[in-house]
């Protein structure tokens, strides 16, 4: 939460101009950037790291069989990563993923409420949970890189 809260605070001020911000960061070294550019490159920062943390959470809730905390969290890290780079590949994937967990919570909560599923629609929708868990867990294993999106997921590919 305090990492989500502390993006959304620097892209309010971005989106502000800057007014009202105290205590921001000064004193960058000589750089020649202006105080708008450099509040807009701390929110993207922060917006990048409170993504990787909500992605990283992701894990742990569908482990542990929360669907609908993964859902939140998932959407949550989605919204960030929307707000860094919304045409990008990586975040066409996280929707794809978001639908499937969303689908895959509709099939259960059919299942829960007594609602007549079939045993393949049960099957599909615990494959697609299986999938996010398991592109999640591949990406967590490989070594990180300084590039753009590292700690994100690279792809998740879910069935229709």
């Amino acid at each position: 939460p305090a990492l989500s809260a502390r993006a959304r605070l620097l892209r309010s001020a971005c989106q502000g101009g800057g007014r009202g911000l105290v205590g921001g960061r000064g004193g960058r070294g000589g750089s020649r950037r202006s105080p708008a550019a450099m509040l807009s490159a701390d929110a993207e920062a922060a917006e990048e790291e409170a993504a990787e943390a909500l992605e990283e959470a992701v894990a742990g809730k569908l482990e542990d069989g929360d669907l609908e905390g993964a859902i939140a969290a998932w959407a949550e890290a989605l919204q960030f990563r929307e707000a860094v780079d919304p045409d990008s590949e990586l975040v066409e994937s996280m929707r794809a993923s978001l639908a499937a967990l969303r689908q895959a919570a509709a099939a259960q909560a059919d299942r829960g409420d007594g609602g007549a599923s079939d045993a393949a629609e049960d099957e599909d929708a615990d494959g697609r949970i299986t999938e996010v868990c398991t592109a999640w867990e591949e990406h967590s294993e490989q070594p990180q890189g300084a590039g753009s999106h590292a700690g994100a997921p690279a792809a998740y590919e879910t069935r229709e």
